[in-house]
């Protein structure tokens, strides 16, 4: 990515390579059944998620132009950017250094079970109970970074005695269910609706790739040049003396 004072920024995205490839494995079944004032159900539904790759900001690197090296000593509103540019003197520059990509893997469980009861005339009463189970986020390669609170560090999952997993499993998403609808004067003109619930949300796959362009696998390097005389150019733009 190139950005010149004054101009808009030409090249490609910030964020590219971006690439991605997103699958979902899904088996699911249902079974109803009425008996008398009941119409019962009862179901299940197990998906696999898979998503490989993600972005790499930068890793073609980033280049500012200012009119810092074209401007007249002591002269203020002087020079060009445009005429650094084509000196090719960056004012600074950074770049990805790493591979930020991964293979994030999750499975969603569900189970459901409900009766539709018809008390009454008027009265109906939808009761319920579902459990979900959504397993943590995995790599394939335990590539996914974690924070550890003794060295205050990213380190990376899977090793010295760190679990694979991005965070801790939660095996209690109970969630109950209640509804009903009552006709109040025996007839469909008004009927009364209420209900209640828990939900869960998963965290997304994409949580797990964008922490995977974290260090230790991705980091981000920069090197800002010398406000005086200018010492990185696009043939030398990251000199390792100068990164940070």
């Amino acid at each position: 990515t190139i950005s010149i004072s004054g101009l808009n920024r030409t090249a490609s995205l910030g964020n590219t390579p971006n690439n991605r490839a997103e699958d979902t494995f899904q088996v699911a079944d249902n079974l109803s059944y009425v008996i008398g004032a009941h119409s019962l159900g009862i179901g299940a539904d197990i998906r696999k998620f898979r998503e490989n790759g993600g972005t790499a900001n930068s890793s073609r690197g980033s280049f500012t132009f200012t009119a810092r090296y074209s401007t007249q000593p002591g002269v203020a509103g002087t020079g060009d950017a445009m005429a650094v540019f084509l000196l090719g003197y960056p004012t600074n520059a950074s770049i990805a250094i790493g591979n930020g990509f991964t293979n994030i893997r999750q499975v969603h469980s569900s189970f459901y079970i409900k009766d539709d009861w018809k008390v009454a005339s008027r009265l109906t009463l939808n009761v319920g109970l579902r459990y979900e189970y959504m397993s943590p986020l995995t790599e394939v390669r335990d590539r996914i970074p974690s924070f550890d609170t003794a060295t205050g560090q990213l380190v990376p999952v899977g090793k010295n005695g760190l679990s694979r997993n991005l965070y801790k499993r939660d095996n209690n998403n109970f969630a109950p269910r209640f509804g009903f609808a009552y006709q109040p004067f025996g007839n469909a003109k008004t009927v009364l609706r209420g209900g209640y619930g828990i939900f869960y949300s998963a965290p997304l796959p994409y949580m797990g790739w964008s922490a995977g362009q974290s260090a230790p696998n991705l980091h981000r390097a920069t090197a800002v040049s010398d406000p005086n005389i200018p010492n990185i150019t696009f043939a030398r733009a990251f000199p390792p003396e100068l990164l940070t």
